[in-house]
């Protein structure tokens, strides 16, 4: 394998030479239709993907060969999400709007009862805000470590994001998590929901991690 440079901005994406500082290759989002997809068969490795020869008619069909180049980094999850924003907003600026939801949310170990919150469900994260909108913070998939349905809560599930718990019970579980492991798969982020796991053990957890 050759070490290359990743560089990512608005327009596209090149692999560049650290030596030089040339580009090697470089896709625009747009002109090209770059994308990009994990490899499930490693943790590190992902496939640019990129048309090529669309000219005349075979463009205007949306046809054309596909260029693909294996690029592997121990961030991928991270890589992935930026390039495909970046491709996202370039492109589509409605394929950010995120799917709303209604829940209650409790930080597992604060002592703090559950406060309402709307959870919004994007491509790449989960944002819970306020019920008037005004964002608290946002759960980046790309860091997500854990994912669990919570047995002796009706609606209730917890994720752990960067070290911690965060117990959440919506009456839209079910889409809600589905539409939330769907995008860590885009992002080659592997969460099994494992069993269901009780309220007092999240909890004990937390608690275990603070002292």
């Amino acid at each position: 394998r050759t070490p290359l440079l990743l560089s990512l901005t608005r327009e596209g994406a090149s692999l560049v030479d650290p030596y030089s500082g040339k580009d090697v290759q470089s896709w625009r989002y747009l002109e090209d239709g770059l994308s990009a997809t994990p490899n499930p068969d490693s943790p590190e490795d992902l496939t640019l993907i990129a048309k090529v020869n669309r000219s005349g008619v075979m463009k205007m069909m949306g046809r054309g060969e596909e260029s693909k180049w294996a690029i592997s980094s121990p961030d991928r999850a991270a890589l992935l999400a930026t390039l495909l924003f970046l491709r996202d907003i370039t492109v589509d600026d409605e394929a950010h709007e995120p799917h709303s939801f209604m829940a209650h949310y409790a930080l597992a170990g604060s002592g703090v009862p559950p406060q309402p919150v709307q959870l919004l469900m994007g491509p790449y994260w989960l944002r819970v805000s306020r019920p008037d909108g005004e964002a608290r913070f946002d759960v980046l998939l790309q860091h997500l470590q854990r994912v669990r349905k919570l047995g002796d809560t009706p609606g209730g599930f917890a994720v752990r994001h960067m070290g911690q718990w965060h117990v959440f019970t919506c009456d839209e579980r079910d889409p809600l998590m589905s539409a939330l492991l769907a995008a860590c798969a885009s992002l080659g982020v592997a969460l099994n929901l494992g069993c269901s796991i009780a309220r007092p053990e999240i909890e004990a957890e937390a608690a275990a991690a603070d002292s």
